[in-house]
């Protein structure tokens, strides 16, 4: 017994091989765990979405893991409370009086929130809103969105609109206002007769360090808050704005022709100053679109530029006088699979995207233009092929392949998602859904069988094949493993059989049933 209880007692005193790493590997570890699911390189966590991590969410994670030990403590603090994220009223209430009691807030340069605030909240949220601010002088991002309770979609006090209690509070939240790098907040409903600040309407939000702006707008008839944006904010350092309709619902998918004079006058106060500007949105049903250079005037400097062709069109560079826009190097354009698919954009129209193609061909108006990315403009995290039906995916393709072709010669690229290249060098998956069979009667010997390049068939084939090196050639001499004699051709080529054709589910009843095969002979050979 007693011998038991004293090695019990040893193999507790023994440090756990977590307690034995090196401080270098544990602070690899907790900066790991305070930015779980957060790729720093692409863009802020979304302000709808939050971040996925519950050691993000949650504070009792964090206080969890920081009583451990001193020197977990000493080493974890500075990563958990770099970036917070607020998603409930009681998550607000208990970071500022952690930031109070423990005096981290000098260690919080990023905050996200989103919550749901119910009228009966209102004054605990403006309360505590307003305390985090002054207390993080030091945040360089500060994303913001407030969900009154439905079916209230204002707040019953208009102090706690987001701009107006940053007006309010502007005095005391100075250091955090000009710490900030980043703003992302959503516009409300400009204020009504007896709702104005008792401040008056002529205070300022000077945001001295403010590089990067996004405007969210949760109804179309918030956009109207832009206008407060154009007068009040003082950004002499900003770089990009983004102005974002989210398509939720369709009340909140367009605007309308209306709300276009905000827009132009944000970027008429300034517009000048931009290297990045984005539009998300498009314009009521029936809506004559804007033209882009109607943007572009306004942008003098910008260098990358987003908006739906939904929005604006093309202009003809032999028609009308635009421009030159000599700094412009990048447009992303969001298109719909729906226009795709009723041939808007792929057949001709000067509207649609084959007008903005027509628009950059001369490279007179765009000289500098070196990119052009297409998005879908409601999964813009999706490769744009996997939106549109198969049945018009050869059509889409020839159409891109041969503009890409065209202005390949321009040094411009089409793109997908992520900057991949889409033609004449992106992916196979273009091509590879409606690629022919070869045809095994016939003597031409021109047949393509390097699976890293199925998209585009370059003319020069002796030149094409004298560059295959080794890597790939499997390819030549034996089928791939798995797949039958009756699969592939002479000299082993594989045939593509097309997507839910019978010859490929025989196809894939073949590979079952081999697999199956080989798995029982390895279990007989045990």
């Amino acid at each position: 017994m007693a011998t038991n209880a004293v090695s019990r007692l040893s193999s507790l005193q023994e440090p756990r091989s977590i307690e034995r790493l090196p401080d270098e590997i544990l602070f690899s570890v907790f900066a790991l765990v305070a930015n779980h699911h957060f790729d720093p390189s692409r863009q802020e966590p979304s302000i709808v979405v939050g971040d996925c991590s519950t050691w993000s969410k949650d504070l009792r994670f964090k206080k969890a893991l920081l009583r451990v030990c001193k020197r977990w403590r000493i080493i974890a603090t500075p990563f958990l409370y770099d970036r917070v994220f607020v998603h409930r009223i009681g998550q607000l209430v208990g970071l500022v009086k952690v930031l109070e009691g423990c005096g981290y807030a000098p260690l919080v340069h990023h905050v996200h929130g989103r919550l749901v605030v119910f009228p009966h909240y209102e004054e605990l949220y403006y309360k505590y809103i307003i305390r985090m601010l002054e207390l993080c002088g030091s945040t360089r991002t500060f994303s913001w969105v407030a969900a009154w309770g439905h079916p209230n979609t204002e707040p019953l006090s208009a102090r706690c609109l987001t701009v107006n209690l940053m007006l309010h509070a502007s005095p005391s939240i100075h250091s955090t206002l000009k710490s900030l790098r980043k703003l992302t907040f959503s516009l409300d409903q400009p204020l009504q007769k007896g709702q104005a600040s008792d401040s008056g309407s002529d205070l300022k939000l000077t945001f001295e360090n403010l590089e990067e702006l996004t405007c969210e707008a949760s109804h179309f008839e918030h956009i109207e808050g832009l206008s407060f944006v154009s007068s009040a904010f003082v950004i002499s350092r900003i770089k990009k704005i983004a102005i974002n309709v989210p398509p939720y619902s369709p009340e909140t998918l367009t605007l309308r022709v209306a709300d276009r004079q905000f827009i132009y006058g944000l970027l008429e106060s300034h517009g000048a100053k931009l290297s990045s500007l984005t539009l998300d949105f498009t314009w009521m049903w029936r809506i004559t679109p804007s033209c882009v250079s109607s943007i572009l005037n306004l942008t003098p400097n910008l260098q990358e530029l987003q908006i739906s062709t939904f929005a604006f069109v093309a202009f003809d560079s032999s028609n009308v006088s635009a421009g030159p826009f000599p700094n412009l190097e990048k447009i992303r354009l969001a298109i719909s699979a729906a226009s795709v698919r009723n041939g808007d954009l792929w057949l001709g129209s000067d509207d649609g995207l084959q007008g903005y193609f027509r628009m950059v061909e001369s490279g007179n108006i765009l000289p500098s233009l070196r990119t052009i990315a297409l998005l879908s403009r409601y999964f813009p995290c999706d490769p744009m092929d996997g939106r549109l039906s198969p049945s018009i995916h050869e059509e889409a393709y020839t159409c891109l392949s041969t503009w890409a072709e065209k202005l390949h010669n321009r040094g411009i690229s089409i793109v997908d998602v992520d900057d991949e290249i889409l033609v004449p060098t992106g992916p196979e998956r273009w091509t590879g859904r409606f690629l022919e069979p070869p045809d095994w009667e016939s003597d031409d010997e021109d047949i393509y069988t390097d699976p890293e390049d199925l998209t585009y068939l370059p003319e020069d084939d002796e030149a094409y094949h004298a560059d295959i090196t080794s890597d790939y050639s499997s390819w030549d001499s034996e089928p791939e493993d798995g797949v039958s004699e009756s699969e592939s051709g002479p000299g082993g080529l594989v045939v593509y059989h097309n997507i839910g054709s019978d010859d490929a589910m025989e196809a894939l009843h073949n590979d079952v049933d081999s697999s199956e095969g080989e798995a029982e002979d390895e279990m007989g050979a045990d």
